[in-house]
């Protein structure tokens, strides 16, 4: 997912997108290369960058956490135990 252009100046979108690629980063080693829809996986993440960013938070560490956890709380219960990242 894109971030909405029309929503944001220049400068919010690119820490927007920085947020993203390094959150996915991190995602990509939950995840272990397994098949699975990205896109949607980044539009959950995108959307949870959104938020943090409409309600204030200009952190990138703060906004990376939240939307990995967003992903990682999709693997609760599944065969990743508590959803952690470590390898």
């Amino acid at each position: 997912m894109a971030f909405p252009r029309e929503c944001y100046d220049a400068k919010t979108l690119d820490f927007m997108t920085h947020v993203l690629e390094s959150a996915w980063r991190d995602v990509e080693r939950l995840i272990h290369g397994r098949k699975l829809d990205y896109t949607a996986l980044r539009t959950v993440m995108s959307v949870r960058i959104m938020a943090g960013v409409r309600d204030g938070d200009s952190d990138p560490e703060h906004l990376k956490q939240l939307a990995v956890k967003a992903i990682a709380n999709v693997f609760e219960g599944s065969d990743h135990g508590s959803g952690s990242a470590a390898s």
